[in-house]
């Protein structure tokens, strides 16, 4: 199911920034929610990181720091 990437009632995005880092890695990511940006996150780390992607895709979703980057 596709979720709509803005708000009808106000015209702004829903969609936020996120940085994940797990461990020494980080990445930016948009999304609309924290579970949807790790799942954007896991893939970048696979791209990233293709000899760790066993790794990444075993990792509970509490080992990743999920932080909403502030636009200014």
């Amino acid at each position: 199911m596709l979720r709509p990437s803005w708000n009808d009632q106000t015209g702004k995005s829903l969609e936020r920034t996120y940085e994940v880092r797990v461990g020494h890695a980080r990445v930016r990511v948009q999304s609309a929610s924290p579970a949807e940006a790790i799942t954007q996150a896991r893939a970048r780390f696979c791209i990233d990181m293709p000899r760790m992607w066993d790794v990444i895709h075993s990792l509970e979703m509490n080992r990743f720091d999920v932080r909403v980057i502030e636009s200014p």
